[in-house]
């Protein structure tokens, strides 16, 4: 090959391999953009009130609005306070067209030590699966959040004060109502121990008595 024949390889191969870093870049560049300005939506658990109450929580923490939004769940999860179950509120049962930035939809799942005590494990769940597909700059996105309200209760570290008062409360009215049973029955056997010891005193009537007094002033 001669020299120009060498130059024209060379020269091809360079094309070729600015053609394809200048694509990588493209391409690089607007997942970046997208990533950027692309809606992030979480489901979620929060306390409130103190830790007296339980919030599924549904939140865009992104940074555009998500659009065409569908929600569903894999249990039939109740609330303590009755009404409408999750899958019969609006977000569950119908598409939602746009969910801006910073959006939040709570629905109150009830009082935390209701969902512990419970028996009932098919309407009150302390494990289950929330599923939000959604549209974002022209892309479908998936995700499964698994909502945990066993550790949200239990952990320590997920716990104000006034959570951990609302569940030591119940032990320690409990606790305290029984010392108070407790003195009421020994103070009432103590009386009825004085009662029983106790001589009779004999009747008088006012009228002797007042008949006595009035004879002794006289003399």
């Amino acid at each position: 090959m001669s020299a120009i024949e060498w130059l024209t390889s060379g020269l091809l191969v360079a094309t070729v391999i600015y053609a394809g870093l200048t694509y990588w870049l493209a391409q690089t560049t607007a997942k970046q953009v997208w990533e950027n300005n692309r809606a992030i939506l979480i489901a979620t658990l929060s306390l409130h009130q103190g830790g007296n109450m339980i919030h599924l929580v549904i939140k865009n923490i992104g940074r555009g609005p998500a659009r065409q939004c569908r929600l569903t769940v894999d249990s039939d999860v109740h609330s303590t306070f009755g009404g409408k179950t999750l899958r019969e509120t609006v977000a569950f049962k119908r598409t939602i067209e746009a969910l801006p930035i910073d959006f939040e939809w709570h629905y109150g799942l009830g009082q935390p030590h209701l969902w512990l005590g419970s028996d009932d494990r098919e309407n009150f769940p302390l494990l289950f699966n929330v599923t939000v597909e959604y549209e974002s700059g022209g892309k479908l996105i998936t995700d499964c959040f698994a909502i945990d309200l066993e550790a949200l209760l239990q952990g320590p570290s997920n716990r104000d004060d006034g959570s951990r008062f609302f569940f030591d409360m119940p032990q320690k009215y409990e606790r305290q109502s029984n010392a108070l049973n407790s003195g009421i029955n020994r103070i009432a056997k103590s009386l009825n121990a004085l009662q029983l010891d106790k001589k009779p005193v004999p009747f008088r009537s006012w009228s002797k008595t007042f008949r006595r007094s009035s004879s002794r002033h006289r003399r």
